[in-house]
């Protein structure tokens, strides 16, 4: 039996928690296995809510992340021209913005420099007031949403480990199951063959990671 993703693993463990629920009365070895079975498929199943519930806060925050960028960058592209008009020689002591707009750090680092300079400078006194009050919140929000976007990053890198280990605990469960599903109804029969579909028809869902199927015995 070929390797499996940890899509095809969440689909296929339910679909032999359902196989043991409809048809497992019909077979002592099948049905034995069905406490093993459900506890792996709650456990990927509870796995996977947490993943999606963690991955769609975490595009949440990215959004907001990016829009308070956007909201600090043009700032930047505003007042940094004024400041090298204004302040001869300015532009060696303002890092320039990445042509790429760079990281939150890079452009919140930028800012923060082109602030201080306008705060120690006279000679941006005539501007600066007028500039502190453009920038307003845009400084202070950036560097927050950055923060907020970097721990709901580590919370979906650990639901992450924590789905693909449900998924590795339940392969285990699942490729010996399927030698007594396979022994039961025959290689041909349509209980073993839903299991042995393609990749591509596992959902589409975005999981890479594969698990190597234990030989059949």
């Amino acid at each position: 039996m070929p390797s499996r993703n940890n899509a095809m693993i969440r689909r296929d463990i339910n679909r032999l928690a359902d196989l043991i629920s409809e048809k497992g009365n019909a077979v002592p070895a099948l049905e034995v296995l069905s406490g093993p079975v459900k506890e792996a498929a709650g456990q990927v199943n509870s796995a996977w809510k947490e993943y999606q519930s963690v991955s769609v806060a975490g595009d949440k925050e990215r959004e907001e992340r990016d829009s308070a960028v956007e909201r600090l960058v043009d700032w930047i592209q505003h007042w940094r021209p004024v400041l090298f008009v204004m302040v001869p020689g300015a532009d060696k002591n303002i890092k320039t913005l990445p042509r790429n707009g760079g990281t939150t750090d890079d452009v919140v680092r930028i800012a923060e420099d082109m602030v201080d300079f306008m705060k120690a400078e006279p000679g941006a006194a005539s501007f600066a007031e007028k500039a502190m009050a453009d920038l307003g919140d845009r400084l202070e929000k950036a560097a927050r949403e950055n923060r907020e976007a970097v721990e709901v990053l580590s919370k979906e890198q650990g639901a992450r480990f924590g789905f693909s280990e449900a998924c590795i605990k339940a392969n285990e469960v699942l490729v010996h199951s399927l030698n007594v599903v396979r022994s039961a109804f025959g290689p041909t029969s349509s209980e073993y063959k839903q299991f042995i579909a393609r990749s591509s028809d596992s959902g589409g869902e975005a999981e890479d990671e594969t698990v190597p199927a234990v030989p059949e015995t």
